[in-house]
């Protein structure tokens, strides 16, 4: 991108529009960069986001709505060595939950992630706190609200099997604040909306 403006610059911009170049951050968690800039300093009517795959020339035309998926399961803690019977582990529970949900390409415009699977116990304790962390992505809405429905009756059917257990989001799965129980269990939060252009509308 840099190449192309110097070389441009060097012509004097005589043949071409004005450009303003924005560089955003922490794209991959969320487009906090973008979603944390003040538009109101752009001059620019439109712009060309120059992100994705493919051959040069490509045009995005579409994308998807991306969701957060971020759970936490608190189970009984315990000692492996004494009483590991009266324990209930939270890793065990949360592994139960994440065998039955659907994973990688769902249909020809949906797929769900889980990237991040974290348990907090020494090993001779029976683990106390477990979370799991990935995305919900779709282009379809109807697609993005079953998959949702499937992945809380997952949810809600391990809650029945294991009722001692806790789900849903924890601020902090250190014990210093105290569990948050969250309706659905699981926290979702969409980090952008799908979006649609006509292939044939004008750049």
């Amino acid at each position: 991108i840099l190449a192309g403006v110097y070389q441009v610059a060097q012509q004097g911009f005589t043949q071409n529009a004005p450009l303003e170049l924005l560089f955003s951050v922490q794209e991959e968690i969320g487009l906090l960069g973008l979603k944390a800039f003040d538009t109101g300093k752009l001059k620019s009517s439109y712009g060309y986001a120059l992100d994705g795959d493919g051959p040069m020339g490509v045009v995005f035309h579409a994308g998807s709505t991306h969701q957060h998926i971020d759970m936490v399961v608190q189970g009984t803690p315990a000692h492996a060595g004494i009483n590991a019977q009266q324990g209930l582990n939270a890793i065990q529970v949360l592994a139960h939950t994440l065998a039955q949900l659907p994973q990688g390409r769902l249909d020809d415009c949906t797929t769900l992630n889980l990237g991040t699977l974290k348990g907090w116990a020494a090993n001779n304790v029976v683990a106390e706190w477990a979370s799991v962390k990935g995305e919900l992505r779709s282009r379809s809405p109807e697609s993005l609200a079953a998959v949702q429905a499937q992945v809380n009756t997952v949810i809600q059917a391990t809650q029945t099997q294991y009722p001692e257990a806790k789900m849903g989001k924890a601020p902090d799965p250190m014990g210093e604040k105290p569990f948050i129980e969250v309706p659905r269990y699981a926290k979702k939060a969409v980090s952008f909306a799908r979006f649609k252009i006509k292939p044939d509308a004008p750049l």
